[in-house]
């Protein structure tokens, strides 16, 4: 996926739809990142069940470098709460 950010204001991204989670579970997210400029980030997020959901917790890693394809992982346990 290629997303071109030509704006100094706004972030673009990408993201999936909602997928069931429980508590106590540990997640891991991963994905090959190339910036060529600017930063990239990837993040796992936990919400919970409320008409339009309360992000109940987030972590997120960005890139470091530019120019050149980076790993990026980020791993969190779902919190109480989480559906």
């Amino acid at each position: 996926m290629k997303i071109a950010d030509s704006s100094g204001t706004n972030d673009y991204g990408l993201q999936t739809v909602r997928m069931p989670a429980a508590p106590d579970q540990t997640f891991l997210g991963s994905a090959w990142v190339y910036a060529s400029s600017g930063y990239n980030s990837l993040c796992l997020e936990f919400w919970d069940a409320a008409s339009g959901g309360n992000r109940l917790r987030a972590v997120c890693k960005g890139t470091t470098v530019t120019g050149q394809w980076e790993y990026l992982d980020v791993r969190l346990t779902a919190p109480a709460g989480t559906t």
